[in-house]
Formats: structure tokens, C-alpha cells, sequence
């Protein structure tokens, strides 16, 4: 049980760790400006920069002084074309030009009480007028109200009735104006593995893994397209993940394993603190 919560507070440290930089990176900005030059010419961009407000139904008739740098997203170590007016920001996949952000520089919005249902059906609303493609493979998954003025809300990619965490559409809007105050697009596509070993078999490789940590006790276990991740080596990848479906194998102290489907590789973990 001691090696466990060595463990716990390992991860505990090492989240917060990286916490802390993206929250650092986001205050001073998630992106750090490259001395590359842009891939094409600033009046390409400013077309972009328009049908990306088109399609989140922003008003483009005033659009002027824009500011286009390309810059390196350092929360998943991404080059990205970025895009402002200094009220609407937009960035943009420096190879597939797609959407990737939105923001707007509105600090504060109609204060409102609404009940979740109702919240739900203006997020539904938002989200169908939104012109993004292929939006209608992803279903509404969380929402939640982030103050008086904004809720949150993620749609996440699903297959066969598996969702995929790393394709997500999701947004703070104000339930008063309707307006969508940030939005980000996920594209971190599942790699499609099928099954290929039993339950019984993930649950070994699991308990094999936990041994260690003199944890055997399963409180779960399940199917899940998960984030492949360094959990029981601590090591920091910022690159892109490749989506996986695993066994998530949860254990009554909190530890989660996860387990390939197709290959019986441990794929990461996770853990909640306090068990």
C-alpha cells in the first residue's frame, strides 16, 4: 500500500507539474511565437480567418488590423497559424488549415439561473447552427456550468457506442446571448484496434501490473477508446496521442489500468486521489 501511494503522489506532483505549465502557457499564451515564416500569404490567412468565423456565426463585416504569426501550440507541441483582430482569435492546423481554437476577448456576460435541461437544449441549439464539419458524428457528452454567466459543454466522436475522448468538440457559452465565449476541436483520431483478447486475460495483465503494489481488489473494469500515457513511467509526452481501445481496469484504491485490446500492452493509467 505504500508503494501505491508513492505512486499516487508521483502522478499527484507530476499533474500538477503539468497543470501548472499549461496553465502558465495559457495565461502568457498557450502559444510561443516561431521565427518560421508563414506557409502561404497574409491575404490567404485573412480569408481563413474569416470562414472560420463564418462557420461559428461571428459577424465579419468590421474585420481589420489582423495579426497572423505562426506559433507553436506548447500544449501539444503543434505548429499553428494564429489569428487575431484583438476581439475574435482564431488558430488554425498549419498543415491541414483546419480549426483548431476559438476565442474572444469578452470578459464578462449576462448573469442568468437556468436548470441543466434547459442549458442543454441552447447548447444542442449553439451546436447545430455551428458549420463544422462533420459535427454530426459527435454526441453530446458533458456539460456543466462554469459560473452565472458561462456553462461548458464537450460533443465527443463516438464508435460503436464507444466515445473517443481525443476527438471533442467542445465550448463555454452564455445561455443568455447565445454567444460561444471559447471553443477548442480535438482531432486526435482512434486507431481503430479491435478486441483481440478476453476480459480475463486484460484483468491478469492488470493485476500482474498491481502486484507490486500489493493492490488486487478490481472494483471495474470496462471498454474504453483511452489517452495512451506514461502513468507508471512519469515520463512527459507532449506529442499528439493515438487513440487506443483498452480495457480500463479499475481498482478499489483508485488505480486505473489500461490495457490494449488488440495486444495486451499496458497503455497507461490513471488514479483518484484520496483512496
Amino acid at each position: 500500500m505504500k508503494n501505491i501511494k508513492i505512486v499516487i503522489i508521483s502522478f499527484f506532483v507530476c499533474f500538477i507539474a503539468f497543470s501548472l505549465v499549461c496553465f502558465v502557457a495559457l495565461k502568457l499564451s498557450i502559444y510561443k511565437a516561431t521565427n518560421t515564416a508563414l506557409p502561404k500569404e497574409n491575404k490567404y490567412y485573412e480569408q481563413k480567418y474569416i470562414e472560420c468565423l463564418k462557420m461559428l456565426n461571428i459577424d465579419t463585416k468590421n474585420i481589420s488590423n489582423l495579426k497572423i504569426e505562426r506559433v507553436k501550440n506548447v500544449s501539444i507541441n503543434k505548429d499553428e497559424i494564429k489569428i487575431s483582430n484583438g476581439m475574435y482569435t482564431v488558430s488554425i492546423d498549419s498543415k491541414t488549415e483546419d480549426l483548431v481554437a476559438y476565442n474572444v476577448s469578452i470578459t464578462s456576460f449576462p448573469k442568468i439561473n437556468i436548470s441543466i435541461e434547459d442549458a442543454k437544449k441552447i447548447a444542442n441549439e449553439i451546436y447545430t447552427n455551428l458549420k463544422i464539419e462533420n459535427k454530426q458524428e459527435y454526441k453530446l457528452e458533458n456539460i456543466s456550468q462554469f459560473d452565472e454567466e458561462l456553462w461548458r459543454v464537450e460533443f465527443l466522436k463516438e464508435y460503436d457506442g464507444v466515445k473517443n475522448p481525443g476527438e471533442k468538440i467542445s465550448f463555454s457559452f452564455s445561455p443568455k446571448t447565445k454567444e460561444i465565449f471559447n471553443l477548442v476541436i480535438l482531432r486526435s483520431k482512434f486507431a481503430g484496434n479491435k478486441v483481440k483478447i478476453t476480459e480475463e486475460k486484460a484483468l491478469n495483465i492488470a493485476k500482474k501490473k498491481m502486484k507490486k503494489y500489493n493492490v488486487q481488489n478490481v472494483k471495474e473494469i470496462k471498454i474504453d477508446i483511452v489517452t495512451p500515457n506514461n502513468f507508471f513511467t512519469y515520463v512527459l509526452n507532449l506529442k499528439e496521442p493515438k487513440m487506443r481501445k483498452a480495457y480500463v481496469v479499475m481498482f478499489e484504491n483508485g488505480t486505473e489500468v489500461y490495457v490494449d485490446v488488440t495486444n495486451g500492452k499496458i497503455l497507461g493509467g490513471d488514479a483518484t486521489l484520496g483512496k
